[in-house]
């Protein structure tokens, strides 16, 4: 198959479950090779990340959903109600597709994506003790995750910021062209998105003053998949990056006068 006829396959399984947990959570996205490269660079080894941000309140209904059944999910259902974490995710294999659901908690979702605070998640495999982004000028940076062992699975920090400064992240490495929102009612990730924008411009400026060179620096340099295997982003990929930096770059420096 071509990369038209994966992503066809993929949505088509994206479409079930849309359909069958809209009605339990406040937004869906899909991120990953399906949120930047459909029709382009998907390939019969890509998977389906999906972003699903869930309240704690709904979460019970959430899980009973199909798509969750034959899950052991006790721990960090336990571990989300009682605000330990804010994001877990569950895989499964459908028509041999691997998809990954990653559950945020609202308010985490957004303070995160704003660098208001910090997230926490939970993994049943053992993560990395060291966790790794880019910065605006495509410097890798490294911090200590704060791994702790659960009972079953594992809880690490994802910081905000990196010794004040920015980094790309998922959740919000998806507001750079790559996420295709699915069901916003409320314009949950819509905002978050436009108030992403504004506080990665403010770090910018921090950084690098009103006038950057954004071929240098800016959070293209940031994007780990520009960084590491830019052949999978679409044509105009870069430009459409950089002009949205200046735009909001402009925007923000009106609200100043």
């Amino acid at each position: 198959m071509n990369a038209i006829d994966e992503t066809k396959k993929r949505l088509e399984i994206v479409k079930i479950i849309v359909e069958e947990i809209k009605s339990s959570v406040k937004a869906i996205s899909l991120g990953g090779s399906m949120g930047y490269g459909q029709n382009f660079s998907v390939s019969k080894d890509s998977d389906i990340d999906m972003l699903v941000v869930c309240d704690i309140q709904k979460i019970d209904e959430l899980l009973s959903k199909e798509y969750f059944k034959n899950q052991n999910l006790s721990e960090p259902l336990l571990l989300y109600k009682l605000k330990k974490i804010n994001v877990f995710w569950v895989t499964q294999i459908i028509n041999e597709i691997e998809v990954n659901m990653f559950i945020y908690e609202p308010k985490a979702y957004i303070d995160f994506c704003t660098f208001k605070n910090d997230i926490i998640s939970y993994k049943k495999g053992n993560p990395s003790i060291t966790g790794r982004g880019y910065s605006f000028n495509g410097t890798l940076l490294e911090f200590n995750q704060e791994v702790k062992k659960t009972i079953n699975g594992y809880i690490y920090k994802k910081p905000s910021l990196i010794k004040g400064k920015f980094w790309d992240a998922v959740p919000r490495f998806d507001f750079i062209f790559s996420q295709r929102i699915l069901y916003d009612p409320e314009k949950l990730i819509e905002d978050a998105g436009s108030k992403f924008w504004r506080e990665t411009v403010k770090l910018l400026i921090k950084e690098y003053g009103q006038n950057p060179d954004l071929n240098i620096v800016g959070p293209l340099h940031a994007h780990w998949i520009y960084k590491n295997t830019p052949n999978r982003l679409p044509a105009g990929f870069k430009e459409k990056v950089i002009e949205k930096t200046k735009r909001e770059i402009e925007a923000y420096l009106e609200t100043q006068i």
